[in-house]
């Protein structure tokens, strides 16, 4: 499947989508999971981040925020913790691989900081609110699908 330009980004295990809490512009603002509803602060841009000269082309993407224009990044004290930043574009936490698995057009979201971190809801949480959070790559029931997102265009 072709990545979008812009997109809703909803988790597998429990179809809530990746929000900016409150709606919030700040730096540091905490990324959760909540109920979809359409508006910006649940629409992420998919940038292409600029690849350096010698490295493979799937460089990965920068998730920004429609409301804000701040990119997904691990906070540099709690590298498990997601939040939103000003995009610092040579910034390894602020860059994603977007790697697609067989079943169902899910998608791993995997950061380049830490490395072979991937984006997941803590806990394996279904509710609303439920931060995000960067874990080990977990393979088994129940935390897996926690750990995979569908990738929805936004008009």
């Amino acid at each position: 499947m072709a990545i979008p330009a812009r997109a809703y980004l909803i988790n597998k295990k429990s179809g809530l989508a990746i929000d900016i809490e409150y709606a919030n512009p700040d730096e540091g603002a905490r990324a959760l999971q909540w109920t979809p509803n359409g508006n910006a602060n649940q629409r992420f841009e998919l940038r292409p981040t600029t690849r350096p000269a010698g490295l493979p082309p799937d460089y990965g993407y920068h998730l920004i925020a429609e409301h804000s224009g701040k990119a997904l990044s691990a906070h540099p004290n709690w590298p498990e913790d997601v939040q939103q930043y000003n995009l610092y574009a040579p910034d390894k936490a602020m860059r994603f691989y977007l790697k697609e698995v067989a079943e169902g057009g899910f998608y791993r979201i995997v950061s380049q900081y830490p490395p072979g971190k991937v984006l997941a809801v803590k806990g394996g949480s279904t509710d609303p609110g439920a931060r995000l959070v960067q874990v080990d790559l977990v393979n088994s029931y129940p935390d897996a699908d926690s750990q995979l997102w569908q990738i929805q265009a936004a008009p």
